[in-house]
């Protein structure tokens, strides 16, 4: 079938880093799990009760950066009648958390990270000043050296406050954690809750499986913050299947190539070989596309997508991630607490799947003490 859209049509006669670039940065498919778990966050930041800090986790390439940048437009676009009235403020922002070097984290440089994502000026000049005369109330600095995580601290919560920000995006969240000891994570899940309770300002963490370890070190902690699984998707499941199936044939129609791939009857073959996540499978098309454009052929052929796909042994490592996260998922779900270590991936799906995308579980949440 020749392809009649309108955008592709402007890009067949266009040179290939053009046409990457289209497939790449703006053929997104809204799929069911994104816009559930956006429009869930959506309203929680515009309406905000106790919680002030979101956990977004789910495995490699099921779309979180995906889902942080659709969220980030729906938050200014909601936000648009207020920031004209008010150029000052700045509904959202965030950055990517980089790994810790030497697995140690840095608080100076997230600081820095923050205030550059802000736009904050004189960021090497920042300076905690306190009262050193009792006599004459004189207010002199209290560092020589501006480069303290202390000053950079309170420059961030003056940004959050005066630049009235709903919500901070944290990509990568699980690296803030990556530390050794649950002391010290206990340490860094504080250290978020306070800059967001004293700031009110929203945060949401997005990573991988590792921060389910988070919610459930405190009871206190439990309560102030929420969880959403980022569920992929499953062939075994008819919806699931059909949502795939819709998203697969939505990618061949935007695909810059003359004719529309056939994927019609590929889709189990996809759902198997991206481990059901459309980040993987985008990802998987894009390299497909490449080595098509490259061979001036006017369609993806199956050699194309053969030649695109994961290795098997990235395959089966993103698959172990996956059933790693959904068993120790289950079992903070399970109302038991003793669920059986043998039971299948098949088993946890089903029980992850008796809640909604995003849904969370009540028994995480015991009230602690304010």
């Amino acid at each position: 079938m020749t392809n009649k859209s309108s955008l592709t049509t402007e890009l067949l006669n266009a040179d290939t880093s053009k046409k990457l670039n289209y497939f790449k940065n703006q053929v997104i498919v809204p799929h069911k799990n994104l816009k559930q778990i956006s429009n869930q966050l959506l309203s929680k930041i515009i309406a905000p009760d106790d919680a002030k800090v979101y956990f977004v986790f789910g495995v490699t390439g099921v779309g979180k950066t995906t889902l942080r940048k659709r969220l980030q437009k729906v938050l200014i676009e909601h936000f648009l009648d207020t920031l004209r009235c008010n150029p000052g403020k700045i509904a959202v922002s965030g950055i990517e958390v980089p790994s810790p070097e030497g697995g140690k984290f840095s608080h100076l440089d997230y600081y820095e990270r923050v205030l550059y994502s802000l736009k904050e000026v004189l960021i090497e000049y920042k300076i905690v000043y306190g009262i050193n005369d009792e006599t004459t109330n004189s207010f002199e600095p209290k560092y020589e050296r501006s480069r303290n995580a202390r000053a950079l601290r309170r420059a961030v919560e003056n940004v959050f406050k005066y630049r009235q920000i709903e919500a901070f995006m944290v990509d990568e969240g699980q690296h803030i954690f990556a530390i050794s000891g649950a002391q010290q994570m206990l340490e860094q899940m504080n250290w978020i809750k306070s800059i967001a309770n004293l700031t009110e300002t929203v945060h949401v963490l997005f990573g991988t499986y590792d921060l389910l370890n988070c919610p459930n070190l405190t009871g206190q902690i439990g309560r102030r913050s929420e969880d959403f699984h980022f569920a992929p998707y499953y062939k075994e499941h008819k919806e699931d299947y059909a949502e795939f199936k819709k998203v697969a044939l939505t990618f061949g129609e935007y695909m810059p190539v003359v004719k529309v791939p056939d994927f019609e009857n590929k889709i189990d073959y996809f759902m198997d070989y991206s481990v059901g996540s459309i980040g993987i499978f985008h990802g998987w098309l894009y390299r497909s596309l490449r080595t098509c454009i490259n061979d001036h052929c006017n369609t993806l052929t199956f050699k194309h997508i053969k030649q695109g796909e994961l290795a098997p042994y990235k395959r089966k490592t993103i698959r172990e991630e996956l059933e790693k996260g959904n068993r120790v998922l289950a079992q903070l779900m399970n109302d038991n607490d003793n669920l059986n270590q043998s039971n299948s991936i098949s088993e946890m799906q089903e029980q992850l799947r008796k809640r909604r995308v995003g849904q969370r579980c009540p028994k995480r949440d015991p009230v602690g003490e304010n």
